[in-house]
């Protein structure tokens, strides 16, 4: 049976990292993160904001994922898509449709520049 979502031919990479103690607390060491690779996504844009009241004009960038359903993605992860690393912020939430042949995984995303 093919894949119902046509659309969906993007490859991501998840980084996921080891948390480490550090300082009486579990931090992330992204230099030792381990790469995997996720097949049959979409992934769009959904906003972009910047904050001109910061010097820096720090800007945040907010996308969403989409991944099939059972893909090996984390709270805590990093979401590679198109050169640009995102966090995934919150919980990857499973989406079930009626008929299971659209179910998939939600992933809101977030990345701040500047």
């Amino acid at each position: 049976m093919p894949y119902p979502y046509a659309w969906c031919d993007l490859t991501v990479t998840v980084e996921r990292a080891p948390l480490v103690a550090v300082r009486n607390t579990q931090e992330r060491d992204w230099t030792r993160a381990e790469p995997h690779e996720v097949a049959r996504c979409w992934a769009e844009g959904v906003s972009s904001s910047t904050d001109f009241a910061d010097p820096r004009q720090a800007a945040t960038v907010r996308a969403v994922l989409y991944a099939p359903a059972g893909a090996d993605i984390e709270q805590g992860d990093r979401i590679v898509w198109e050169g640009a690393a995102y966090a995934v912020d919150g919980t990857p939430r499973p989406m079930r449709s009626p008929t299971g042949r659209l179910d998939h995984i939600e992933c809101d995303l977030v990345d701040w520049r500047g």
